[in-house]
């Protein structure tokens, strides 16, 4: 069985910032059977507020609070405090999904890994966007584009 996973089979999980990303991941988690939401988390606490009420999940004040109670996270927040929480997260051997890019520099990427390392504790950089139905359908056309352009 998966290290992480609890007796029950269950994968206790936090989303750790709130913003566009992190509302889509803690969307999917709180529909997945196997999963618990311990909650959200995001230095804005109206916005936590709001994804949490949207999903029926829990907003949570601090981190000190939250990653006690997970096996895992996603962190979601701004990429230049991506090794911040990933530290805090690793040290408690908190497996982290972190949403591209890895980090803001290769130095900080870098750490992060042998951090993952020396913890045994697997981080993974989240693609999102390789599951994106569109782009899938895009897959399988025989194109060869030549010019694409993306506005979010």
């Amino acid at each position: 069985m998966n290290r992480l996973l609890n007796p029950d089979g269950i994968l206790c999980v936090a989303v750790i910032g709130c913003g566009r990303m992190g509302r889509l991941h803690a969307r999917v988690y709180s529909q997945m059977p196997t999963v618990k939401v311990v909650g959200v988390y995001d230095v804005a606490p109206d916005v936590a507020a709001a994804v949490a009420d949207e999903y029926d999940l829990t907003a949570l004040d601090s981190l000190d609070k939250l990653l006690p109670n997970v096996d895992a996270v996603t962190i979601a927040v701004p990429t230049k405090f991506h090794l911040g929480i990933a530290e805090q997260c690793l040290r408690r051997r908190i497996a982290c999904l972190i949403e591209k890019p890895l980090a803001k520099d290769a130095v900080e990427a870098k750490r992060i890994v042998d951090l993952a390392q020396e913890t045994a504790t697997t981080v993974q950089v989240g693609h999102i966007e390789r599951f994106n139905p569109a782009i899938r359908a895009m897959s399988r056309l025989e194109i060869q584009p030549r010019f694409l352009e993306v506005t979010r």
